[in-house]
């Protein structure tokens, strides 16, 4: 599973510990470059891509890419918000996100099917914002286009936190110095 887009790429595939990754694969790519698959330990592999200047797009059960990445791109805009009446005066709010839309894998596998996500019969009733990778653009207009189609104005799309890919950003380029000025 999501060989196909990385073999239609020209991606390098390799199946070893994040430690042979380390020292064998990442120091030969360039800085700011993409990891896409996954880790056998989230923490441990994606520090050691950030470490040397590179996202991870988790995307290892991701199918059918080639397709997708080949269907016309949209613009996206989303339905315009409900507007709420807020009083700053002691008070305090609270924002609701759902912030594993850096993973484009459970947004094609099942987040849209999911009662606890996008399927659940309240969605909507409350203002929620749910992140998406800037990557799905590319890699899945598709699956954008459903979730903006489906939207209320309860729901509110921002970007992944760590943008493109998944990185611990204090840590991004710290292996590689010589180059850091170019990543900032």
């Amino acid at each position: 599973r999501g060989r196909d887009i990385g073999i239609a790429m020209g991606c390098f595939f390799y199946r070893e510990s994040v430690d042979w990754m380390s020292a064998n694969i990442l120091p030969s790519y360039n800085e700011n470059g993409i990891i896409m698959g996954w880790h056998d330990a989230e923490n441990i592999g994606v520090l050691a891509g950030t470490r040397m200047a590179m996202a991870t797009i988790a995307s290892d059960h991701c199918q059918n890419y080639t397709v997708y990445a080949g269907l016309q791109k949209s613009v996206f805009q989303q339905t315009p918000s409900a507007r709420y009446a807020v009083d700053g005066a002691n008070k305090h709010y609270l924002t609701m996100v759902y912030t594993d839309g850096d993973n484009i894998q459970y947004i094609e596998i099942g987040f849209t099917q999911d009662k606890k996500y996008w399927a659940a019969e309240n969605r909507g009733t409350v203002p929620m914002g749910w992140s998406l990778s800037p990557s799905l653009v590319e890699m899945s207009p598709l699956f954008v286009n459903y979730l903006y189609n489906t939207a209320t104005v309860n729901d509110c799309f921002i970007g992944s936190v760590s943008g493109l890919g998944y990185a611990y950003m204090p840590f991004y380029g710290v292996d590689r110095p010589d180059q850091l000025a170019t990543v900032a």
